[in-house]
Protein backbone atom coordinates (compact mmCIF):
# COMPACT_ATOMS: atom_id res chain seq x y z
CA UNK A 1 0.00 0.00 0.00
CA UNK A 2 1.08 3.56 -0.08
CA UNK A 3 2.36 5.28 2.58
CA UNK A 4 0.14 7.60 4.48
CA UNK A 5 1.32 10.93 5.94
CA UNK A 6 -0.87 12.14 9.06
CA UNK A 7 0.36 14.84 11.75
CA UNK A 8 4.00 13.74 10.67
CA UNK A 9 3.63 10.71 10.94
CA UNK A 10 4.52 7.88 7.84
CA UNK A 11 2.15 4.89 7.82
CA UNK A 12 2.55 2.15 5.71
CA UNK A 13 0.90 -1.37 6.18
CA UNK A 14 2.43 -4.20 3.91
CA UNK A 15 1.92 -7.51 4.46
CA UNK A 16 0.63 -7.86 7.48
CA UNK A 17 3.87 -5.65 8.99
CA UNK A 18 2.58 -1.96 10.37
CA UNK A 19 5.37 0.49 9.58
CA UNK A 20 5.50 3.62 11.13
CA UNK A 21 8.15 6.44 10.62
CA UNK A 22 7.34 10.00 12.81
CA UNK A 23 9.03 13.04 13.07
CA UNK A 24 9.63 13.17 16.88
CA UNK A 25 10.05 10.09 19.82
CA UNK A 26 7.16 9.20 21.19
CA UNK A 27 4.97 5.39 21.88
CA UNK A 28 2.39 4.35 19.44
CA UNK A 29 -0.39 2.09 20.44
CA UNK A 30 -2.26 0.02 18.56
CA UNK A 31 -5.68 -1.38 19.24
CA UNK A 32 -8.24 -3.95 17.95
CA UNK A 33 -11.60 -3.02 16.88
CA UNK A 34 -12.68 -4.29 20.68
CA UNK A 35 -10.38 -1.89 22.48
CA UNK A 36 -7.45 -4.55 23.43
CA UNK A 37 -4.27 -3.47 23.13
CA UNK A 38 -2.74 -5.56 20.02
CA UNK A 39 0.91 -4.43 20.36
CA UNK A 40 2.88 -1.14 20.67
CA UNK A 41 5.80 0.91 19.28
CA UNK A 42 8.55 2.78 20.93
CA UNK A 43 9.17 5.38 18.02
CA UNK A 44 12.38 7.29 17.69
CA UNK A 45 12.22 10.57 15.80
CA UNK A 46 12.98 9.73 11.93
CA UNK A 47 13.56 6.13 12.25
CA UNK A 48 11.00 3.42 10.91
CA UNK A 49 9.95 1.15 13.31
CA UNK A 50 7.45 -2.22 12.77
CA UNK A 51 5.03 -4.28 14.20
CA UNK A 52 3.67 -7.79 12.86
CA UNK A 53 -0.35 -8.11 12.63
CA UNK A 54 -2.65 -10.61 11.86
CA UNK A 55 -5.12 -9.23 8.88
CA UNK A 56 -7.99 -6.90 10.19
CA UNK A 57 -9.18 -3.53 11.37
CA UNK A 58 -7.00 -1.53 14.22
CA UNK A 59 -6.63 1.86 15.68
CA UNK A 60 -3.41 3.67 15.92
CA UNK A 61 -2.82 5.86 18.90
CA UNK A 62 -0.37 8.52 18.98
CA UNK A 63 -0.68 10.77 21.92
CA UNK A 64 -4.15 12.17 21.58
CA UNK A 65 -4.57 11.47 17.90
CA UNK A 66 -5.75 8.39 16.24
CA UNK A 67 -6.17 6.71 12.92
CA UNK A 68 -8.16 3.53 11.62
CA UNK A 69 -5.56 0.66 9.97
CA UNK A 70 -6.66 -2.09 7.80
CA UNK A 71 -4.27 -4.63 7.09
Amino acid sequence: NDPVTISGLRIRTTGGILSLTAGRSGRAEVYTFGGQLAGYLHLLADVESSLSLPHGVYFLRIGNESVKICM
